[in-house]
Order: structure tokens, then C-alpha cells, then sequence
């Protein structure tokens, strides 16, 4: 159901921005018996667009398997990337125990959220060039 949710968004994205996004998803079969919390991927999307939508075009990738009993979910984009400093600031923020009181940030409350319900070592790493685009990697375990 909530992998129905992104392709309503980014449809409706899409339209907002005609030609300027694309998108791919490819989600193995045996994802479709797991649980998945619900609106996980959306804010990472949704950051997708919104810190890289100036671009002239903007590719998004969504990817899911599972390995090893851990469900390993990519929200991968071309866009600007995240500065190295503020890379850095986001790592901090991740290794914190508990979300920062002045953060609002999507990515954020979903990587917290991840380890309220399954703990330590889940959630989210980022991996981002300048330039380049971000890969966001969300694990957490296989439960049907």
C-alpha cells in the first residue's frame, strides 16, 4: 500500500513539473508480504524533489530487497547531492539518541522512527556527493 502512495505522489509530481522528473521503481516480490511502517519512503522522496527540483532534470531511483532477513530499501537521486559540511552535520544528527528538538526534517523523523520500533543498528545511512546526487538506505528487519 505504501509503495501505491509514492507512485501517487510522483505522479502527481510529474505533473507539477512535466518532463523535468523521472522516476524508476523496482521492489522484489518478496517485499510484497512484509511489513512496511507506513509514509516511510514518502518524506525521502519528497526531499528529493524539493532540495533538487531547480535542476533541469531530476531521475529518482527506488529500490527493495531483502538480505539476510533485513529489508534493504534505496531512495536514490541525481540531483545537487548534500554539501560535505552538511553531511557531516546529518551524520551527527543520525548517531544522536534521540531527535533533536528544533528538527523537523523528514529524514530525520524516519530514520527515528525506524529505531524507536526495531532499535539500533536500524535506520537510515546517507551517502551523497556534491553534485552527484544522495543515496538514502533505510534497513530495518524482515517481518511478515
Amino acid at each position: 500500500q505504501d509503495l501505491q502512495y509514492i507512485k501517487t505522489y510522483l505522479e502527481l509530481q510529474k505533473i507539477r513539473l512535466e518532463d523535468k522528473l523521472q522516476y524508476s521503481i523496482y521492489i522484489s516480490e518478496e517485499l510484497n508480504t512484509c511489513m512496511i511502517p507506513k509514509l516511510l519512503l514518502q518524506p525521502l522522496v519528497e526531499n528529493c524533489i524539493r532540495y533538487s527540483c531547480h535542476k533541469e532534470t531530476l531521475s529518482i531511483a527506488i529500490s527493495g530487497t531483502a538480505v539476510d532477513g533485513i529489508v534493504v530499501l534505496h531512495v536514490k537521486d541525481d540531483g545537487d547531492g548534500i554539501s560535505d559540511k552538511d553531511l557531516r552535520k546529518l551524520h551527527e544528527k543520525l548517531n544522536c539518541e534521540r531527535v533533536p528538538a528544533s528538527e523537523h526534517l523528514g529524514l530525520l523523523n524516519t530514520h527515528y522512527r525506524l529505531r524507536l520500533m526495531y532499535g539500533a543498528p536500524y535506520g537510515i545511512t546517507i551517502k551523497s556527493t556534491s553534485t552527484e546526487g544522495t543515496d538514502i538506505r533505510l534497513d530495518f528487519p524482515f517481518r511478515r
